[in-house]
């Protein structure tokens, strides 16, 4: 299940504890071989806190066209990480900037990107926070 828990039922669930990365491997088997498949994706936890560890948080436009600002202030931190997801839970851009003042205004252009919803994570530390984005056409 990528977290350390496994399953032998042909029809398995699981509950994810955190919203995190996860190196899920599904080994199906009969009596012709085994065969292996692998994914790497990101599931958000529903009912997570988001942007509750910041004094300001503010994501505009949010419908946009693929062009947004993320205004964001708090605790001083060396270094804050965006990814951007889809809705697959693919990592599909990794950026860092300074947060050493404890603001910063954040522009992105994912206009390359089609028209969907996408999960921007916000990390400082060990602390993360969760922004759905809409890019409408």
């Amino acid at each position: 299940m990528g977290d350390g828990d496994t399953s032998t039922l042909q029809y398995p669930e699981h509950m994810y504890a955190q919203s995190d990365t996860y190196d899920i491997v599904l080994i199906a088997a009969n009596a012709c071989g085994t065969d292996t498949f692998a994914l790497t994706v990101f599931l958000a936890v529903t009912g997570a806190p988001e942007a509750d560890a910041w004094n300001v948080f503010r994501l505009f436009p949010n419908p946009n066209a693929g062009q947004f600002t993320l205004e964001i202030s708090g605790m001083p931190q060396d270094r804050l990480e965006f990814v951007l997801f889809n809705t697959l839970g693919q990592q599909l851009i990794l950026e860092a900037a300074d947060f050493s003042t404890g603001a910063l205004q954040h522009n992105f252009d994912v206009r390359y990107l089609p028209a969907a919803m996408y999960t921007l994570r916000i990390r400082a530390d060990n602390q993360s926070s969760f922004v759905k984005i809409a890019v409408q056409r």
